[in-house]
């Protein structure tokens, strides 16, 4: 708990391959900053609406902390 109460204080990250299923990304983690991710799957809900892609995580489900986050990137102009 006292990693990721330090963790979500400043940042997290994790890296790997990724599959989609319909509009699920499971992302396949090498790396992260919680050693117990790794090896595991982090699943996301996406939508792509033109130039934007959101992921969307259901973070901490069934405790009081629970919340939605999202994750958004704006394809930049090609030019």
């Amino acid at each position: 708990d006292a990693e990721k109460v330090a963790a979500y204080d400043s940042f997290f990250s994790y890296s790997g391959t990724y599959t989609i299923q319909g509009d699920r990304v499971a992302h396949h983690v090498e790396l992260s900053l919680f050693p117990n991710w790794v090896g595991g799957d982090q699943v996301r809900r996406f939508r792509v609406a033109g130039d934007v892609l959101d992921i969307i995580a259901r973070l901490d489900e069934g405790t009081p902390q629970a919340r939605t986050a999202l994750l958004s990137w704006t394809r930049s102009p090609r030019g």
